[in-house]
């Protein structure tokens, strides 16, 4: 009786990033010096690879002449709705794909899905308040596929840290016109005022009983922060401490 093999239905997209494609009577040429760059399905490729069988046929989707950020922003497009890849770590795929140009990749995005753009910016911020040895979120971030060791307390996944700088990344907000650089500055600053007021919120045993460093309370502050942020360039309070203290006293 013969197998049959079951088929890899989602074609494997790669990009031929210089033009060397050809038409002739209905055929496609493929120039002999072409050089394939994989957009989507490196899992896949990588499993057949160590598959038995010489021959199994998949079907490819062939793009041409994309650069490394439209391939980058093709890639996110095609994976950000399925549930296999953790949408979290496939932005992370995108992000390392061209850290040092990260605006032209995320013009790239924008171009494509624009409403995602928000969230590239939002990564680089939240990937530097995490690494940050002087920022009071240092080490406390679960980033994706982390293993949470034994005595370990990260209280905060990555992906809703992101969700809570959405206000602080995405347009028509009081400090879009700021660079990211400096809103990570001001965002650690910010965030050690919150720190002074709620220590216990930081700790690791004390910590467990406050929603502050969870996803609502990232998202409470973190939303405040670009009118926060506006009070101290303006000049109307000398420092975050000015801002934030009164509002501990509203809820104790």
């Amino acid at each position: 009786m013969d197998i049959v093999l079951p088929i890899l239905p989602s074609s494997i997209v790669m990009n031929i990033r210089k033009r060397n494609l050809s038409y002739k009577k209905n055929e496609l040429i493929i120039g002999d010096d072409a050089v394939f760059h994989i957009v989507d399905g490196q899992h896949r490729i990588a499993g057949l690879k160590m598959f038995k069988k010489k021959s199994y046929e998949v079907p490819v989707t062939i793009l041409e002449n994309l650069n490394e950020n439209q391939e980058a922003a093709q890639f996110l497009v095609i994976n950000s709705s399925q549930k296999a890849v953790d949408p979290q770590l496939q932005l992370r795929v995108i992000y390392k794909s061209d850290t040092y140009g990260i605006n032209k990749l995320l013009n790239e995005v924008k171009k494509v899905i624009p409403w995602q753009a928000w969230k590239l910016k939002a990564l680089k911020i939240a990937i530097a308040l995490e690494k940050e040895g002087s920022s009071p979120w240092y080490d406390l971030i679960k980033i994706p596929n982390e293993e949470i060791g034994s005595g370990e307390w990260k209280p905060l996944r990555e992906g809703s840290f992101l969700d809570s700088l959405r206000a602080v990344c995405s347009g028509g907000n009081p400090i879009e016109y700021l660079d990211d650089d400096k809103k990570i500055m001001a965002l650690i600053e910010y965030w050690k005022s919150i720190k002074k007021i709620y220590p216990e919120a930081f700790n690791n045993k004390t910590g467990i009983d406050y929603l502050l460093t969870k996803g609502i309370g990232a998202g409470v502050f973190n939303t405040f922060f670009p009118n926060a942020y506006t009070l101290l360039l303006s000049g109307v309070v000398k420092d975050f401490d000015e801002v934030l203290i009164p509002i501990k006293k509203v809820f104790l």
